[in-house]
């Protein structure tokens, strides 16, 4: 069984919501799992988190980064810390 982890999904505000969800059963699809939608739909800044096997995340998080349609950006989902 491949090694999951969570991450976060942000989509771009342009995208539309038939986008959002036909990209979540393309993910579910291949073992992602929803782990909060609350902000799905968010005007300001959509996203969910997802957990998915590692190999799914680096190829999501590459599409990402080479101009996805439907997909801004996607990071682990792990404590963040400011230091002053």
């Amino acid at each position: 069984m491949a090694d999951h982890k969570n991450v976060i999904v942000t989509f771009h505000k342009t995208s539309s919501p038939e986008d959002r969800s036909k990209l979540l059963d393309e993910l579910k699809s291949k073992g992602a799992q929803i782990v909060k939608d609350d902000n799905l739909n968010s005007p300001i800044m959509p996203f969910v988190t997802v957990s998915m096997p590692d190999e799914h995340f680096d190829a999501l998080q590459s599409s990402s980064l080479q101009g996805h349609d439907v997909v801004k950006n996607v990071e682990k989902d792990q404590e963040m810390r400011i230091q002053a």
